[in-house]
């Protein structure tokens, strides 16, 4: 097993997947998963100041109202 990525496009797509050149995180919204609902943004993870930017404005967008709680 090997962390590198493979530069061949899957099969049935035309060209090959993009790589970030920086990290991402995947955060959602606590109140709205346990509504039933998926709602979240995918944050560049540069630095800790600009995922809280990215996690209170995914939030702000929430349907849900007032949510705080976040993962």
């Amino acid at each position: 097993m090997t962390d590198q990525l493979d530069p061949a496009a899957p099969l049935g797509t035309a060209t090959a997947l993009t790589v970030p050149d920086h990290p991402r995180i995947y955060v959602a919204c606590l109140a709205a998963y346990n509504n039933g609902r998926l709602h979240g943004a995918w944050i560049d993870a540069i630095t800790p100041d600009a995922i809280r930017a990215g996690v209170r404005e995914m939030l702000a967008t929430s349907p849900e109202p007032d949510a705080e709680e976040w993962a």
